[in-house]
């Protein structure tokens, strides 16, 4: 009988605990330390890596499923052409108006990435990475 009554006492305090939903416009997410920054790219951290993939979209899913890209063939043996998904767009916030404005997705928003991350790899890789407009 102490037991249950202990045990009882327990969930009936975590309830307390429940926080009503967030709104649709905000992402609430909690790290033991913080992201070193929003920049997925020059990071390697578990944090960094876990908020960009819950805030950026990849070409495709690690199962081959079309996530940005609806489809992709190749070109050549060491070349890839993506087709990306019409309409998407993503929010810019602009802290110094306080306004928020909506920015379409165009292939060259997607492709000028690539050069950034070309930039890094070193000689052998480097002219594998093209892009084109």
């Amino acid at each position: 009988m102490g037991r249950s009554f202990v045990t009882a006492l327990l969930l009936a305090s975590c309830s307390a605990f429940v926080v009503s939903p967030a709104s649709a416009e905000t992402l609430r997410m909690a790290y033991g330390t913080a992201p070193v920054s929003a920049d997925p790219y020059p990071y390697s951290d578990t944090q960094t890596g876990s908020l960009a993939e819950h805030v950026f979209e990849m070409l495709v899913g690690l199962d081959d499923a079309p996530l940005l890209a609806t489809e992709w063939a190749w070109d050549s043996p060491t070349s890839i052409v993506f087709n990306l998904r019409e309409g998407v767009s993503f929010f810019q916030w602009r802290a110094l108006r306080g306004a928020r404005r909506g920015l379409q997705h165009v292939p060259h928003d997607v492709s000028r990435r690539w050069p950034r991350q070309c930039r890094d790899l070193g000689a052998w890789a480097r002219h594998q990475c093209r892009c084109g407009g």
